[in-house]
């Protein structure tokens, strides 16, 4: 009983809701808005203005770009580790209430403890990735502002 409860639990921790799937689309939605903004700055400048490209704004698009991607993989290869540990943990529960705790499956337990241990200290990429998509999203902001900033300063606060 105690087993199945905290399996319940597990399950219920380690599985992907509505409303993260929902936070996700939305991220992913805004992430779109802020490229197309982006290659919309950077062709204006280009086509309207005569100005060469902008690397301040093509850096802005790159990180976007990889800010779109890479959280998104990582979040969603964490939930595949997630559920494989979580089928390991299924299979030792399943063997634990077959009963008659022989030698065999003493031992098999215990390889498949030693797995699911392997697949969760596996993970700990996880932490620089979203580290690195915070610093990645300030930069992201910041970029194209300080690229439009300078080119208006360019172009209309000329100093003679």
């Amino acid at each position: 009983m105690l087993q199945s409860a905290q399996l319940e639990h597990a399950e219920a921790t380690a599985a992907m809701g509505w409303w993260q799937h929902a936070g996700w689309w939305t991220a992913e939605i805004a992430l779109s808005g802020a490229v197309l903004t982006l290659l919309s700055a950077l062709f204006v400048l280009r086509d309207r203005c005569g100005r060469d490209w902008n690397p301040y704004l093509l850096a802005a698009l790159v990180l976007t770009v990889l800010l779109a991607v890479v959280p998104l993989m990582t979040a969603y290869s964490t939930q595949s580790d997630l559920d494989g540990v979580l089928e390991d943990l299924r299979r030792i529960t399943e063997i634990s209430w077959q009963g008659g705790a022989t030698e065999a499956a003493q031992r098999n337990v215990t390889e498949m403890s030693e797995e699911v241990r392997r697949q969760l200290a596996g993970g700990t990429w996880t932490d620089s990735v979203y580290r690195g998509a915070l610093v990645g999203s300030l930069l992201a902001v910041v970029l194209p502002a300080l690229g439009l900033g300078l080119r208006l300063d360019r172009d209309y606060w000329r100093r003679w």
